[in-house]
């Protein structure tokens, strides 16, 4: 787009559809404060509406020759929004129904709630540094399976990859866990195994 010339959202989106880095920029800034607004309301961290403001454009930027049939950018960019912080939301509850049942398993009751949320915390640690181990798309299908709950045919469907391939990564998923986990205790690899049945 020209300096100074008026905005001019369609004419930018087109842009932006055949790959205009700066016109992006442009866009960028001039929405980047809602979404980190509406992400900090709704995921009460400032580290992940950040992350999510991140996330957010990048899906628009890979996506980019969507926007040149838009009409109402403001109303793609809510939807997309709230997609994406449902999932980050929806991945939270299913990492914490994961490790209150890994912390049932491990740590002895009767203690107090003090020490539930230091192991609870301690076990999101482990967790979170292990997954982090795993490939992109060992990670994404891990999650999609243990943490959304997902079956491997609906995995399998979303991610336009056939069952076979879910299963191993799965597997290989497993096999790494299961050697990264093992400085934690084999217990804990043992529910890790029953969770990932």
């Amino acid at each position: 787009m020209i300096p100074g010339a008026p905005y001019d959202e369609v004419a930018l989106l087109r842009l932006i559809s055949e790959g205009d880095a700066i016109a992006f920029r442009q866009l960028f800034e001039r929405h980047k404060g809602k979404v980190y607004y509406i992400a900090r309301e709704m995921l009460h961290s400032d580290e992940a509406a950040q992350d999510a403001v991140q996330e957010i454009f990048l899906k628009i930027w890979l996506h980019n020759q969507r926007l040149a049939g838009i009409n109402n950018f403001t109303a793609y960019l809510n939807t997309v929004t709230r997609n994406h912080i449902y999932n980050v939301l929806r991945k939270e509850a299913g990492q914490e129904k994961l490790l209150r049942h890994l912390l049932q398993q491990e740590v002895i009751t009767g203690e107090g709630e003090a020490l539930n949320t230091l192991a609870l915390h301690e076990m999101q640690r482990i967790l979170h540094d292990a997954v982090s181990i795993l490939s992109p798309q060992q990670r994404k299908v891990f999650e999609m399976s243990r943490l959304e709950g997902l079956k491997q045919d609906e995995i399998a469907a979303s991610l336009g990859l056939s069952k076979e391939t879910v299963k191993k990564y799965l597997a290989d998923a497993l096999r790494k866990l299961k050697s990264q986990l093992g400085a934690h205790g084999q217990s804990l690899i043992l529910i890790l195994l029953l969770q990932l049945r």
